[in-house]
């Protein structure tokens, strides 16, 4: 399958014309550079052919802790088979952009140079664009979608038959890597990827995106997500990109199957994590805690066994192989992660039928006086949720935290705590 990369310069409109091409909102775009940090890919089809579509951050000059976006994005530029270069044919072109050409044809890759913001011409004209020096030169509005189906047809050139078959993603088991900002998630997600995917950087708010790749383990495809990092305090402080990346990390938090919870184990548990780990355990949701930069202890070894007893005894409901001590950027405990997230496999797999788990609940009676269950079916796995038919709706609080621990040990739940809904019956 045929990948096409998208190159430019910062504010152009990549991320815009990414998510027309593939028809979502798959990338985060605000008008304001350095938005897009990260890669994203997405597959999609058009005249029933199949291409890989990558949106890259914007190549950046002049800034120190930009520069490193610059050598990266040209790095994937080099696995494309076909570079998507956009300029913001609104203005006239700039110095980087002659600079990103001179690099690209170094490359001696098919280029199309994409003139974006065509609608914001008095009089279309693509002459200049060709001094650029490549000759599949097209102009669109990303934001208006005009001409993009021009540009897909000159897309659709660079392929072939053999890239008529749909591509199949055997992918049931979903993992967020999820955590404060600075607490060594992208160090992780690498670690765990073997590859330097994400980028990784002492600047806070790195990662705005959902960035997401596949790992295997023991035969099994998981695909993993390294999401924005979690802040706290007044969101009206925060730049709009990251509001806009705290809102869409918010709404896709419980939606999660499985949470790679990283705590930065020097600066402890914060209301933040917290909160990450209420959230799992109100909604059923698998949960792994890693307990990242551990080799800062003055004793790694006594320090790991303090912080994961002092986790469990908080939250009794983790299952103590969930929490891991280890060090992200050295590497420390990448096995017993991967081993604390089969695990949590474990638990998407576990399904019984209603008459099973009904004899399940049935002797939890006797421990939850004035209820009586009459029999009890398995909504869904990770998030785990069990229906209860019962002879009441409501039940207090600490009663059903109780109720749903006792399932949990009877369920043979690993990494969650099941939800559960009463229903009258």
């Amino acid at each position: 399958m045929k990948r096409f990369v998208i190159i430019g310069a910062p504010n152009v409109g990549k991320s815009s014309l990414f998510n027309r091409l593939v028809g979502g909102r798959d990338a985060l775009t605000y008008d304001q550079p350095g938005v897009t940090r990260d890669y994203l890919t997405r597959i999609t089809e058009w005249r029933g052919r199949y291409f890989e579509l990558v949106d890259t951050g914007g190549l950046y000059r002049g800034e120190s802790d930009l520069e490193s976006f610059w050598r990266r994005s040209l790095s994937i530029a080099k696995d494309a088979d076909v570079i998507l270069f956009v300029v913001d044919a609104s203005r006239p072109l700039t110095t980087v952009e002659y600079d990103i050409a001179t690099d690209l044809r170094k490359m001696g890759k098919p280029t199309v140079v994409i003139g974006n913001k065509m609608d914001l011409l008095k009089d279309p004209s693509s002459h200049e664009l060709y001094t650029l020096g490549f000759e599949n030169v097209q102009l669109v509005s990303a934001t208006t979608g005009r001409n993009t189906g021009d540009l897909l047809d000159l897309m659709w050139n660079f392929l072939s038959d053999d890239d008529r078959e749909e591509p199949v993603k055997d992918i049931s088991f979903h993992v967020a890597v999820i955590g404060r900002t600075n607490a060594g998630k992208s160090t992780l997600m690498n670690k765990l990827l073997g590859i330097e995917r994400v980028l990784v950087s002492d600047m806070p708010g790195t990662t705005l995106d959902f960035v997401s790749e596949t790992i295997n383990i023991r035969d099994t495809s998981i695909e993993v997500t390294d999401t924005p990092g979690l802040r706290k305090g007044d969101l009206r402080r925060l730049t709009v990109p990251e509001m806009l990346a705290v809102k869409r990390l918010e709404n896709r938090l419980r939606r999660q199957q499985v949470l790679l919870h990283v705590v930065d184990a020097p600066m402890g548990l914060t209301a933040l994590d917290e909160k990450v780990i209420r959230i799992a355990e109100e909604e059923g949701i698998g949960y792994i805690a890693v307990l990242n930069k551990i080799d800062l202890a003055k004793n790694p070894e006594e320090a790991a066994k303090v912080l994961s007893d002092a986790f469990t005894k908080k939250f009794p409901w983790v299952n103590r192989n969930a929490v891991v001590p280890a060090s992200a950027i050295q590497g420390y405990n990448i096995d017993k992660i991967r081993t604390a997230i089969r695990m949590a496999q474990y638990d998407l797999e576990l399904t019984f039928k209603s008459r099973e788990l009904t004899e399940l609940i049935k002797p939890l009676e006797e421990l939850v006086s004035g209820y009586k269950f009459y029999y009890a079916v398995q909504v869904s796995t990770l998030p785990a949720v069990v229906k209860i038919f019962a002879n009441k709706m409501e039940m207090p609080g600490n009663l059903l935290t109780f109720l749903r621990r006792e399932l949990k040990k009877r369920m043979g739940q690993k990494t969650a705590l099941p939800k559960v809904i009463l229903e009258k019956s």
